[in-house]
């Protein structure tokens, strides 16, 4: 995880699974996630076992979203589908079921540009 966040080009996450627990703090470690529709979820499961996110999850997303709206799903252990992840921002876009091409087509524009710029 130090590792994508300290890439000099941006690292995009591409999510087209179930992306719970430790896979979710992977991909909230990239600098962008794209997420494809589908029926599976996202999240931060562990409080529903009565422990922590303890790879980094509980300060990355609260950066990413804010602190109010990622403790209620930290300490409620509450994931959500892509549709939810993305309109809650844990999700940069969300592409059609099955198509991983639209998925490379969202990240292009970033792609042309990071010879130039990082995203943070």
């Amino acid at each position: 995880m130090a590792l994508c966040e300290s890439m000099p080009k941006p690292v995009i996450a591409a999510i087209s699974g179930t992306a719970l627990a430790g896979a979710f703090e992977f991909a909230l470690s990239c600098d962008l996630r794209i997420a494809e529709d589908g029926d599976y979820l996202i999240g931060l499961p562990e409080a529903d076992l009565g422990l922590l996110p303890g790879a980094g999850g509980t300060q990355r997303l609260p950066r990413t979203i804010g602190t109010p709206a990622a403790l209620m799903h930290i300490l409620m252990g509450q994931p959500l589908n892509p549709r939810e992840a993305e309109r809650k921002g844990w999700c940069t876009k969300r592409s059609a079921q099955g198509s991983r091409s639209r998925n490379r087509d969202c990240a292009a524009p970033v792609v042309a540009y990071a010879g130039i710029a990082r995203l943070h």
